[in-house]
Order: C-alpha cells, then sequence, then structure tokens
C-alpha cells in the first residue's frame, strides 16, 4: 500500500513508549553525530528516539539506515508502520483501552494476525498497560497488568503517517546486534543502546524473556571497539555505574548525563526518578 503524506505537517517521533527511551538525552546526544555518513546503525532501536530526531531534520546526515532489535514484536509493529501504516491506523482507532479491552487484547495471540493487527496490539497494550511497560514472562506471553488509563491517546494519525515516510527505504531487521553491526566500517555510524547495567537490585532490566547479562555487555563492548578500530564512529550509552565504565574504559569519550527515569517496575524506583547515564563515543566528539 502507498504511503500518503500527513495532511499537516507533523515531525517524526518515537510512535510507542519504550524502556530506556532517549528523548531526554536527544540534547546531549545528537550534537555526537556527524553531518553526514555512509551507513547508520541502530541495533537496539527501542523506540528509535534518536532515529526519528534525525530523520526530522531537513538533510538526513545517512545514505543509508539499517535499524534493529531482537524483540519479534517490536520489528514487525516498525515494518508495519513503514508498509502499511493506513491498516495499523485502522485498527489503532478501534482500540478498547477499558479493563475488559485490555486483557482481550493481551489475552490474543500474536502469531495468529496479520502484520498491522499485531503492530496495533503492541502499541494498544504498550499504551494502555501499567506505566508504559513492555514485558513477557519466560514464555514470552505479555504479562503486564491493565494501567488504568482507558483514555490514554493511542493513536495520532499524522504522526504515524509521518513515521511512516521517515522509514521508507530503511532496512529494519530482526537480529541481534552482532549479525546487525557484521558490515559496519569506515564512514558508518553506530548508536548502541542496550539494555543497561543494572546499578542496584531493584534496577528493572528484564523486558524481554532473553536476558542481556555480563556476557552479552561484554561481548558488545568488544565488538563497538572493533568497529570503532575499522573506522566507524560509535555511540553508546549505559548506565553510569562502575561495570559499565570499566567495559568503556578504553573508549575515547566517556561523560555521565543526569536523567530522569520515567519506567521503572516499582514504585518506589518510580518515586527516587533521578539516575545518571553514561555516554560512550569513539573517537570523542
Amino acid at each position: 500500500m502507498a504511503t500518503r503524506m500527513p495532511r499537516r505537517r507533523c515531525e517524526p517521533a518515537p510512535f510507542v513508549k519504550w524502556a530506556g527511551g532517549k528523548r531526554a538525552l536527544l540534547k546531549e546526544l545528537l550534537p555526537l553525530f556527524p553531518s553526514s555518513c555512509s551507513t547508520y546503525y541502530e541495533p537496539f532501536v527501542g523506540a528509535g528516539a534518536v532515529f526519528f530526531a534525525m530523520a526530522a531534520m531537513r538533510v538526513r546526515p545517512w545514505k543509508r539506515a539499517v535499524l534493529a532489535d531482537v524483540n519479534e514484536e517490536l520489528v514487525r509493529t516498525y515494518v508495519a508502520v513503514r508498509d502499511q501504516p493506513q491498516a495499523v491506523i485502522e485498527h489503532l482507532v478501534s482500540a478498547d483501552g477499558s479493563r475488559e479491552g485490555y486483557l482481550r487484547e493481551r489475552a490474543l495471540d500474536p502469531s495468529t494476525l496479520t502484520d498491522p493487527r499485531r503492530a496495533a496490539r503492541l502499541i494498544s497494550l504498550v499504551t494502555f498497560g501499567f506505566n508504559g511497560l513492555y514485558r513477557v514472562n519466560n514464555e514470552g506471553r505479555f504479562n503486564v497488568p491493565w494501567g488504568k488509563r482507558p483514555r490514554a491517546r493511542v493513536c495520532n494519525p499524522d504522526q504515524l503517517l509521518a513515521d511512516s515516510s521517515a522509514l521508507q527505504g530503511v532496512e529494519i531487521r530482526l537480529a541481534d546486534f552482532a549479525d546487525t553491526l557484521r558490515t559496519a566500517g569506515a564512514d558508518d555510524v553506530v548508536y548502541a543502546d542496550p539494555p543497561y547495567v543494572p546499578v542496584n537490585d531493584s534496577s528493572f532490566t528484564a523486558y524481554d524473556k532473553d536476558r542481556f547479562g555480563p556476557a552479552q555487555q561484554r561481548r558488545l563492548a568488544d565488538l563497538l571497539r572493533a568497529i570503532s578500530g575499522k573506522g566507524a564512529r560509535v555511540i553508546a550509552t549505559n548506565s553510569d555505574c562502575p561495570e559499565a565504565r570499566a567495559l568503556y574504559e578504553p573508549f575515547a569519550g566517556l561523560s555521565s548525563v543526569p536523567v530522569t527515569r520515567r519506567i521503572s517496575a516499582r514504585s518506589a524506583s518510580r518515586a527516587l526518578g533521578r539516575a545518571h547515564d553514561l555516554v560512550i563515543r569513539a573517537p570523542a566528539a
């Protein structure tokens, strides 16, 4: 289906809330990116705040863009928004934010749905679920309780159409970060925003059935260092804690940025709110 242009000007922006979203860090992150590059890689796309912010620029800095994630529901949602935005919108406008509607939606098996319907399911569950969380159990079943916000805005048609336009020509992959970055090299830019290293026992990072533990953190840091050695510009974010600093200590630039945590599984953590993110860059900007 051909994508029609938005009826009124609407800049690209995340179409779904996602844990670890980077809207609050855009002022610090965007100046670190070069004005042009060959390929832009984002192997942990999440809500895509950095990608959409750069896509909103008059001249996009990349010749080619690759967005990836290991979350199949999220990747299918991106593909549906890119290729069938009108169908996604049609499903979203009838989304039911009541407790009964939410539980019916949550109980559906997404593998039985079309991609636009599957995308609408994900967006509506995150919108109407508790605290905007995406979380699944060990069987991969979405298990977030209802968020008691039946009138939350689940669909902005102009926004979805603007996002679809921004995603045209973008390669979207269901892939591990190592597979995504296999060809990254000179004149490319990589932005890596993985699940964070936990800073304490109350940190909540287990949003998917596949945990991103210490071995994966080390594997990512080693790969990013190798890619930087091949001439790519690498920018990454993580929690500012001794473990993450030790992983990225060989990089040229480390900086600490205060942030407000907007998603947490525990009310006590939400009340605290303040933390620091570690911004990693190589070579230093």
